[in-house]
């Protein structure tokens, strides 16, 4: 991997199902295998460093293990990180509104049908 572009594209194929914590933990299937992604910042403690003084590391878990992490070098791979996980995050809510309208449409049903 070259930049945060070729990490990301690797989660690209992942279905995103679950937005577990706003802003800092999605989950998904990627080819069959849960995924879970997480966002992390820490201080960058490099005295004077005026650049990224905040470090955004993204961490990658397949079937609950430790799989891959990125750290941003710059902000622009920042930006690039935290636009690509917000808009998989509203990916994830999408999916939990249509599971749970469906689920609610199949018990009416169901409850009608008694």
């Amino acid at each position: 991997m070259n930049n945060v572009n070729d990490f990301l594209a690797k989660l690209d194929k992942a279905v995103w199902t679950e937005d577990v914590k706003r802003d800092e933990v999605i989950r998904g299937v990627l080819m069959g295998k849960d995924v879970e992604v997480s966002l992390q910042t820490k201080i960058n403690n490099t005295r004077g460093n005026r650049v990224t003084p905040i470090h955004l590391v993204m961490y990658v878990r397949i079937g609950g293990v430790m799989a891959g992490h990125w750290g941003c070098m710059d902000i622009e791979e920042q930006l690039i990180m935290t636009e690509w996980f917000i808009l998989r995050g509203v990916m994830a809510s999408d999916y939990e509104f249509d599971k749970r309208i469906k689920n609610e449409r199949e018990a009416k049903a169901f409850f009608e049908m008694l």
